[in-house]
């Protein structure tokens, strides 16, 4: 059974592994295995949006394309917020649409994530990557029943050990995302950590990956 990477930068083609790799409507490759598409907020051009969103939806159902992202809404970033939004509206509506997961990049905005999926009634996997925030925030994710993605945080921040710890397994993923580590030390800390093997949360996180991909 591979390993399940559910966001990186990097294409490579480890057969034990597999990883879902992020791309852009303006530079992406379909012979990728497995991949997501979308518009990021910290890239979005208004000049080109159109033709982004275009790209975007011509390509959604490509056998390979996993889902949507990553995309969602930063409030550090200096695109003006309200731009974020009307981008990140139009992709979850695609996601709707076409009944793909998505990858959520977000940044001081979770409430606003969640309004979206209870306003547009979503029901496709939202699942936030590179998770790194406290037991409340997780939790308040959980309950309105987004995923979490574990990164290279949780190999240098002592309390996320605790956050993960009260996230129920059917719920987490992990990822590199646009770090150059293994994913094997993504699993080996978070089996350690939740007391473990790494063979039982290797197939449950394949599990949940199957789930995503077919709902």
């Amino acid at each position: 059974m591979q390993l399940i990477n559910i966001h990186t930068h990097y294409h490579n083609n480890e057969t034990e592994v597999i990883a879902v790799v992020n791309q852009y409507p303006m530079s992406f490759d379909l012979t990728i295995s497995n991949f997501t598409l979308g518009i990021h907020p910290w890239y979005i051009i208004k000049d080109r949006l159109e033709q982004e969103l275009t790209v975007l939806e011509k390509n959604i159902n490509h056998k390979n394309c996993i889902a949507i992202g990553e995309c969602g809404l930063d409030k550090k970033t200096n695109i003006p917020f309200d731009l974020q939004q009307m981008v990140f509206e139009k992709q979850i509506l695609l996601a709707k649409k076409y009944h793909k997961p998505l990858i959520l990049h977000c940044v001081k905005s979770f409430d606003e994530i969640i309004r979206y999926k209870k306003l547009l009634q979503i029901e496709v996997p939202m699942i936030v990557h590179g998770f790194s925030k406290n037991k409340t925030v997780a939790q308040t994710l959980i309950k309105h029943g987004f995923y979490l993605s574990f990164g290279h945080h949780l190999l240098v921040k002592k309390d996320l050990e605790n956050v993960l710890q009260n996230i129920a397994l059917e719920k987490i993923f992990f990822e590199t995302d646009d770090q150059k580590i293994s994913i094997e030390s993504i699993y080996d800390k978070a089996a350690t950590v939740l007391g473990i093997k790494n063979t039982d949360l290797k197939e449950q996180i394949y599990t949940n990956f199957n789930t995503i991909i077919n709902t």
